[in-house]
């Protein structure tokens, strides 16, 4: 696979804000949209580390949960992805309210996905994630265990033969060697 080049990612970057900027408000394709344009602001800041980019990502996300309703299908998706953002932001700039909003909507994302839903592990594993970056930074003990709580509930919702399981071992031993630590 050949490296994407910072042009090739500008002009795709460009493509999608022209589709955003063509699609009507209240048209139900625009949240998508937005959310494709934060996704590629976000790969973007995480190649060039320019926070101008992270900040426009945060911006589209809040957009595209904004104008989804609880419910609809995508929202969990677009709250992971607002949160990631949030969190490179925190790891970049170290703004405690950062990792904290992190935290916050990444939980609204594990809430509003139902059990069985494939993609609740995830939620639940970078929830878990998030927190124990926030534990690393403040040392608080409350913070690790709900973050091992949670590495435990990905595990309990995931079969043993998923390929992800592996992943969320290693997540909850980082977290309990954290707590031993």
């Amino acid at each position: 696979r050949i490296p994407a080049c910072p042009l090739v990612r500008h002009r795709a970057i460009a493509a999608l804000q022209a589709a955003v900027d063509q699609t009507p408000d209240g048209h139900p394709d625009k949240p998508a949209r937005l959310s494709n344009l934060g996704n590629s602001l976000l790969g973007r800041f995480e190649r060039l580390g320019d926070v101008t980019d992270i900040n426009e990502s945060i911006v589209e996300f809040k957009e595209a949960v904004g104008l989804t309703p609880d419910g609809f299908p995508d929202k969990p998706g677009w709250l992971s992805n607002l949160g990631n953002s949030l969190l490179g932001r925190f790891e970049r700039l170290g703004d405690l309210g950062d990792i904290n909003k992190s935290i916050l909507v990444k939980e609204d994302a594990v809430q509003l996905t139902p059990d069985g839903h494939p993609n609740k592990p995830p939620a639940q594993s970078n929830l878990g994630s998030s927190i124990l970056i926030r534990f690393e930074r403040l040392g608080d003990v409350n913070d690790l265990d709900e973050c091992i709580r949670h590495h435990k509930r990905a595990l309990e919702l995931t079969p043993d033969d998923h390929p992800n399981k592996p992943s969320y071992y290693y997540n909850l031993g980082n977290s309990v060697r954290a707590r031993f630590e």
